[in-house]
């Protein structure tokens, strides 16, 4: 199935990056005021307060879930398989968003319960933050050639989300990136088989264009 966009699996491709991006945004948001919210139960309960924070990511697990299984027939229905040989990238890519929104979420809460408008300034944060991932549009096809020319991928790529949201889509479809023709210059799946190994800068500055190969 090709949208008008020309990407095949588009819908794969945007509903696998909401995927992660909803699991990391709820969690975060709702464990930024989970102290302030829950004051009655604090003020009477002695127990750890990272617990409250920790709960708001299990809670948004349970909705990450179900979201999943939709995304599943989905991928049923359009008959788009996953990359079967890069699934465990999947989950180590959700084991690092939950242990990163974890510690976000934990940090927040504490910092709100000082700082009462916190919790609203992380809504507008989070709001911008999304565009900074490449979840509507594909990094490859869009911005990927304006930041190669003026080596800008670092800055890019200091978006912790960023890696794991692509992971994430690489390994939910075959066709999440476009393919390429055989590269005439460096690129990470030329060094492989070129004549020469690699500099660490050169893996450092190209590992993104991976995900395609």
């Amino acid at each position: 199935m090709i949208l008008k966009n020309g990407m095949p699996n588009f819908v794969i491709f945007l509903f696998s990056g909401l995927l992660l991006w909803n699991f990391f945004q709820t969690g975060v948001q709702a464990g930024t005021g989970v102290i302030v919210n829950n004051a009655g139960i604090v003020k009477k309960v002695s127990f750890p307060r990272e617990i409250l924070a920790l709960a708001s990511i299990g809670s948004a697990s349970v909705f990450f879930f179900f979201q999943a299984i939709v995304m599943v027939i989905f991928m049923l229905a359009l008959k788009a398989p996953p990359d079967w040989k890069l699934i465990p990238l999947l989950f180590l890519a959700l084991a690092a968003v939950t242990v990163f929104a974890a510690a976000l979420a934990v940090f927040l809460s504490a910092v709100n319960v000082y700082l009462r408008d916190t919790q609203h300034l992380v809504e507008v944060l989070l709001t911008a933050w999304f565009w900074a991932c490449p979840i509507v549009y594909s990094y490859q096809r869009t911005i990927s050639a304006q930041l190669h020319r003026h080596h800008l991928v670092w800055l890019y790529f200091l978006n912790p989300v960023t890696p794991l949201v692509m992971t994430f889509q690489r390994s939910s479809t075959t066709s999440a990136s476009p393919r390429s023709p055989r590269p005439t210059t460096h690129s990470p799946c030329s060094s492989r088989r070129g004549r020469g190994r690699p500099t660490p800068w050169q893996m450092a500055s190209s590992w993104p264009s991976a995900l395609s190969c």
